[in-house]
């Protein structure tokens, strides 16, 4: 299987010499769906921060299809992700839905039409064209979550980076994400507290703990081992116990 990423050794340490992530080697497949939980402080923000190109690895090695994480390669990398932000507001800037979705493929140089024309597409594909005229700071969280991913996909990236995707949203919201997401091609890295979403939507799971990857395997497997999961200050997922009537 060909991979969207690969971390072999990451390992990244703050200006006062907090080490924030040691020796984290992860794969992500093609078409693959990988949950990455673990309490607050485990090194999960950072990990993003480094994919993103906003701060570089102390030690290891990073790869996006195939690219190496490195400041030379940071435009291609960055035309092959795409990433949704724990707040949506931190990513829709531009006075309308469409010019927001837009903005991605003019800054790469596509022709105002040919932006427009993409954008449209997604967001009725997304079942959301009806925003394409809307003032962004109007909609509801569910709609500006949706809106982001549609700015997400439109470079059509391989890899998307989700931090904390059902953040804010109500149940119904959190419903067609989900359903959305399941949908997709592109292979997904889910950075989330919501581990009900990494049992619905992810088939592996790596739990970061202290900066390490602790555990790594099936979802229902990793996440359903209590002792492992109260040890990194986790809990089994209700719908885990749900599905075996004597779990409590």
């Amino acid at each position: 299987m060909s991979e969207a990423l690969r971390l072999e050794g990451l390992a990244y340490r703050y200006p006062d010499g907090t080490e924030a992530l040691r020796e984290v080697t992860l794969r992500l497949g093609d078409g693959e769906r990988l949950g990455l939980v673990g309490p607050n402080g485990a090194g999960k923000t950072t990990l993003i921060s480094l994919l993103a190109g906003l701060a570089e690895p102390s030690a290891g090695s990073a790869s996006v299809a195939g690219l190496p994480l490195a400041p030379a390669s940071l435009p291609a990398i960055r035309s092959r992700t795409g990433f949704l932000f724990n707040d949506p507001d931190d990513q829709l800037f531009m006075p309308t839905v469409l010019e927001d979705v837009a903005f991605a493929p003019l800054a790469a140089g596509a022709a105002p039409e040919e932006a427009e024309r993409r954008a449209r597409a997604l967001l009725d594909e997304l079942g959301i064209g009806a925003l394409a005229r809307r003032f962004p700071g109007h909609l509801s969280s569910g709609e500006k979550r949706l809106v982001t991913l549609a700015g997400a996909l439109v470079s059509r990236p391989r890899l998307l980076v989700l931090d904390e995707p059902t953040a804010f949203l109500d149940p119904w919201a959190r419903r067609q994400l989900l359903e959305r997401l399941a949908r997709l091609e592109q292979s997904q890295l889910v950075v989330t507290h919501d581990l009900e979403l990494v049992v619905e939507l992810c088939g592996r799971v790596a739990v970061l703990d202290g900066g390490r990857v602790v555990a790594d395997g099936p979802t229902a497997e990793v996440l359903g081992d209590e002792p492992l999961m109260a040890a990194h200050r986790l809990e089994t997922p209700h719908i885990l116990k749900h599905r075996h009537p004597h779990g409590g």
